[in-house]
């Protein structure tokens, strides 16, 4: 629900998520459950107008969250967020943006996030980007407060915190759209489990700073068969990433089992009018060598202009793989669900 008030288009949100969730293990002969709730409550209002100087955006919001579990006890947190961007147009060909957000964590005080882009028209079929922020993520209950013979948690951990620089070109003609990305991150205080010898349980620490650096390629044909509108688009997408991790000669559970290859084809289908199919085709190598190849689906019923249905099924063919650490990634998973626009 938004409006308008002068010059401003105004734009409040509120939601409630709830989320429970029952997960059972075994460790050392014994199977364990752990039972946990968690409610989360989020506000924002934010504006936005344009002027001689651009387009402006400010806004303010606020989260609480609380859980509670049998096995991470009960807690509470909450943040306040203040941001503002700025968008100039420097003549025809050269657009700049700039923002910033402030961020009152209750358990760690104030943290900032700057960002820059620029984006360069070189003519009317190219243009050029480059970007710069910060980013910052607070450490979750899991990894603070979980305990069990073979996992220790650390309700001490400090949040991580990232620097990403990425330049590149997009490019769209006719019916064709692409672009490709040259990409390096870098973070400090990264939050990973460890242990010392196969024997020691693993630990949660701010043990690991990585520098991350790849390449991403987008192409998206948009009505790629001109005699019918069934196939509305397909894309293809294809990301390189190479890791240089420092975590002090200890093993890490989750660090060395990121992506190495990642390409992606989807296809998006008009059945009908109101009826819709979004095919999506995932190859996934990782660092140490494990693939998988991954088919999902999405169905979407547009009933109205406010009501839509939709049913989506993960892992459509049921393939066994390990998405991350060293548990399975679920079997074919399907959900369904409704979405109702006021």
């Amino acid at each position: 629900m938004d409006g308008y008030a002068g010059n401003w288009h105004l734009n409040p949100h509120l939601s409630y998520q709830r989320h429970e969730d029952t997960y059972t293990y075994a460790a050392g002969g014994q199977w364990y459950q752990n039972d946990s709730t968690t409610d989360k409550f989020i506000t924002q209002f934010s504006a936005d107008t344009r002027t001689s100087f651009g387009t402006s955006t400010m806004g303010i919001s606020a989260e609480w969250e609380e859980i509670e579990s049998n096995s991470l006890g009960d807690h509470d947190r909450s943040q306040r967020n203040l941001f503002f961007n700025q968008r100039i147009p420097l003549g025809e060909h050269v657009d700049v943006g700039a923002g910033l957000s402030a961020v009152y964590y209750s358990a760690w005080g104030w943290e900032y996030w700057p960002g820059m882009d620029i984006n360069l028209a070189l003519n009317k079929k190219w243009s050029w980007f480059t970007s710069f922020g910060e980013s910052f993520r607070i450490p979750t209950y899991t990894e603070m407060y979980y305990n069990t013979p073979m996992n220790v948690g650390d309700p001490e951990l400090e949040p991580e915190e990232a620097r990403t620089w990425e330049t590149g070109l997009r490019g769209s003609w006719n019916t064709v759209s692409t672009s490709i990305a040259l990409f390096r991150r870098e973070s400090d205080n990264l939050i990973e489990w460890v242990r010392s010898s196969t024997d020691q349980p693993w630990r949660v620490a701010n043990i690991a700073e990585s520098t991350t650096t790849g390449v991403e390629t987008e192409m998206g044909i948009h009505h790629p068969f001109r005699s019918t509108d069934f196939v509305k688009q397909i894309k293809f997408a294809y990301t390189y990433l190479d890791t240089d991790m420092r975590s002090d000669n200890l093993e890490t559970k989750y660090a060395l089992n990121h992506l190495r290859h990642q390409l992606q084809v989807r296809t998006d289908l008009n059945w009908t009018p109101a009826l819709q199919q979004q095919i999506t085709y995932r190859y996934e190598e990782r660092l140490q060598g494990d693939s998988s190849n991954v088919v999902d689906t999405r169905l979407n019923w547009n009933l109205n202009s406010a009501l839509t249905f939709h049913i989506a099924v993960t892992n459509m063919f049921d393939a066994e793989y390990i998405e991350a650490g060293f548990a399975p990634a679920p079997g074919r998973w399907i959900k369904g669900g409704i979405s109702w626009r006021i």
